[in-house]
């Protein structure tokens, strides 16, 4: 089991590789964004990199860069990087729960430079739209493949608990990027739940079910285990992190068939909610948005 940083300070590892990138890009900028900038990650945790591109997104391969760098400068983490071009970056600044919007309020600019966003937005702001539509697309994928799965009866695989964790968390992104909610993306079920339940109102009837629903679909999968603080070690977790390690290929469990259909059904109806509440907020109709492949976020 890996141990997380306890000491809320960003990795200084992870910031001279991002200061590096920044000195190759000098008229970009670089952003070391996630936990490693949060200064929670693990020990196991990805070096995520942000670039701001003004000389135009792909001139340059920041994350083939980065892992040049790693490799001459242990330890070896994993490190992804993503590009948005700086007119786009500059629109989506605002939307809390995009990426550009996580890098200027999570995220350290290695180059120093500041940036502003409003407050609030309307809930028909064009960008914030479109942020939602991307989180609600890709939770239909999952809901899709899931479906599929419980009807051809297939047994519960890492596969299967990847694709409902995606499928609990994502749905939870579009519902946060709905409400323009400017907590930090997470990885973890577990935290994003807990968040929501402090600050969304679920007085009224939608509301209520969906709170049933998660409550229900966290329960069955493990994430509610209060011996897993952080929401890893359950079941759902588990999966998650062994299918994105490579550590396993179609291992199956000890799950009951009845036991794995329940789950399948309890995480489709909540993800189903969480992104009908979304289009509630945004006036996005389900017919504006399509299942997209699956991509890691």
């Amino acid at each position: 089991m890996f141990r997380r940083n306890e000491t809320r300070q960003p990795d200084p590892h992870a910031l001279a590789l991002a200061l590096a990138m920044q000195e190759l890009r000098p008229k970009d900028t670089v952003f070391l964004c996630g936990s490693r900038a949060a200064g929670d990650y693990r020990e196991d945790s990805d070096i995520d990199l942000f670039v701001a591109a003004t000389e135009g997104k792909g001139s340059f391969d920041t994350e083939s860069a980065a892992r040049e760098w790693l490799r001459e400068h242990p330890p070896e983490h994993y490190a992804s990087a993503l590009e948005m071009e700086r007119e786009e970056f500059q629109r989506f600044i605002k939307v809390a729960q995009s990426f550009a919007g996580q890098a200027v309020r999570h995220g350290i600019a290695m180059n120093g430079e500041k940036f502003r966003w409003p407050d609030t937005l309307p809930p028909d702001d064009p960008e914030l739209r479109q942020t939602v539509g991307m989180w609600l697309g890709l939770t239909a994928g999952h809901i899709e493949f899931l479906e599929m799965r419980r009807k051809l009866r297939w047994k519960w695989s890492s596969i299967t608990g990847e694709e409902a964790g995606w499928a609990l968390e994502r749905g939870i992104k579009a519902l946060l990027t709905a409400l323009n909610d400017p907590v930090r993306f997470r990885h973890g079920i577990k935290p994003m739940w807990r968040h929501l339940q402090r600050t969304l109102d679920w007085e009224t009837p939608a509301r209520a079910e969906l709170r049933r629903a998660l409550e229900r679909a966290l329960t069955l999968t493990g994430c509610e285990d209060s011996e897993q603080p952080d929401g890893r070690g359950n079941l759902l977790a588990q999966y998650i992190d062994d299918w994105r390690r490579d550590r396993v290929g179609s291992r199956h469990s000890s799950l009951e068939e009845q036991e794995q259909a329940d789950i399948m059904e309890a995480v489709i109806e909540a993800a189903t909610r969480l992104c009908g509440e979304a289009c509630r907020l945004t006036g996005i109709s389900p017919e504006d948005f399509q299942a997209r492949p699956h991509m890691t976020v």
